[in-house]
């Protein structure tokens, strides 16, 4: 990745690192992964990602917040 910016790099390393993550999460609710997650940097500089999901996963993670709340 030489030839990405700093933050390029980061931004590509978070999304990676979340997309595994919410695999792992989803695949222990039962949901299947539909969601994807985007690296990309903000106006700010800052590494970013943008998450993608459909109504499934959106619902797995809204109980599991209300669960935690």
């Amino acid at each position: 990745m030489g030839y990405l910016s700093e933050s390029d790099q980061q931004a590509v390393m978070l999304a990676g690192e979340l997309q595994r993550s919410m695999q792992e999460w989803l695949r222990s609710r039962g949901v299947s992964n539909t969601c994807s997650v985007s690296p990309y940097v903000d106006s700010g500089g800052q590494p970013s990602v943008l998450i993608k999901m459909n109504s499934h996963v959106a619902h797995a993670m809204l109980a599991s917040f209300n669960q935690n709340a």
